[in-house]
């Protein structure tokens, strides 16, 4: 029997030459549940989005019942529903309301039967006229999976459902994904809890997140260099007040020369700025450092690890010749 998702030699690499996706392949039968696992930063919510034409990846094939992801991907869309980790929906709306519009996304004509039958197995018939924003948790999670399943999907994709529920929330949820699993859907969901993962699935796959040298690398640079810094500023430093002076004269225009350049690198993107900004931003030395510890913690940078890398080591080589000539000189160190 042919699968119903096949994925072979997927991979994706980002501008910045960040590898999210490493040659996956993958085969998941019809009717059954498979679970990913991984730490954050894997690359399993990027493998969702793959599969669902939110992102492109690079390389690499991606069928669901013999149609092309990309080639056939209006069949393929059709074919594949979508619970994201976060609740992204209109808080005001009705339940029914929001389920109906889901499925009219998709071209199809009100099936008034069906949405019932959907509220009626995720326990939501008595909450149909409710307003989103006046259910708990657990009940707009189901709102979500009930939109997912709107437009009548083969695959049904849920993105960490249990992330940051109880445990009574939590089992709640296995036993609705348990029924939709009676109903024929395919589900495939991604999950941090080994034991999730063996009393739902079938089946599990791991995707895990290689930690090379290079990474060790940045984080032990980064933190010599950051601490040479301070060294530095609290020689030239007159007296205690001006420690917080000196790094306010050099970071504060640094920053305003290049927005966003601190949150750029700790929580967003660079690439979010205009073009012009982007360039600007890389004449910023602290980009470098940033992007370090993004690479050392989290396994992905804006930059080319190995260029930052380099100039990490060129600012640790200045701090260092800066220190050996406070040092040698005796400047302010004589009593």
């Amino acid at each position: 029997m042919p699968p119903i998702l096949e994925i072979k030699n997927l991979n994706k690499i980002y501008k910045s030459g960040f590898k999210a996706l490493d040659d996956i392949n993958l085969e998941i039968q019809e009717g059954e549940i498979f679970a990913i696992l991984g730490p954050n930063g894997a690359g399993k919510t990027t493998l969702i989005s793959s599969i669902c034409g939110i992102s492109n990846p690079s390389s690499g094939t991606i069928s669901v019942k013999g149609f092309d992801h990309t080639e056939d991907y209006r069949e393929v869309r059709k074919m594949i529903g979508l619970v994201p980790q976060e609740l992204t929906t209109d808080m005001f709306e009705k339940v029914v309301d929001t389920v109906i519009f889901s499925r009219g996304l998709f071209g199809l004509q009100p099936n008034k039967l069906y949405i019932e039958k959907i509220l009626e197995d995720l326990s939501l018939s008595d909450k149909r006229n409710n307003q989103i924003k006046a259910l708990s948790g657990g009940m707009k999670r189901r709102v979500m999976i009930a939109k997912a399943l709107a437009h009548e999907p083969k695959i049904l994709f849920l993105d960490e459902p249990t992330a940051g529920v109880d445990v009574k929330l939590r089992e709640s949820m296995w036993e609705s994904v348990a029924q939709l699993r009676k109903n024929g859907v395919t589900i495939i969901l991604t999950t941090h809890y080994i034991e999730e993962a063996e009393k739902m699935a079938d089946r599990i796959g791991i995707i895990n997140v290689d930690y090379p040298l290079l990474m060790i690398m940045f984080f032990i640079l980064t933190c010599i260099t950051f601490s040479l810094i301070g060294f530095i500023i609290g020689i030239l430093a007159e007296n205690f007040e001006q420690l917080g002076i000196f790094p306010s004269l050099v970071i504060t225009p640094l920053t305003v020369i290049t927005p966003l350049t601190f949150l750029g690198g700790s929580f967003y993107s660079i690439n979010m700025l205009p073009e012009f900004w982007q360039k600007v931003s890389l004449l910023n030395p602290v980009i470098y450092l940033v992007n370090g510890f993004r690479w050392s913690f989290y396994g992905e940078s804006d930059l080319n690890p190995i260029i930052s890398c380099i100039m990490i080591s060129v600012f640790l080589i200045i701090s260092l010749f800066t220190i050996r000539w406070i040092f040698k000189t005796g400047y302010r160190l004589k009593a």
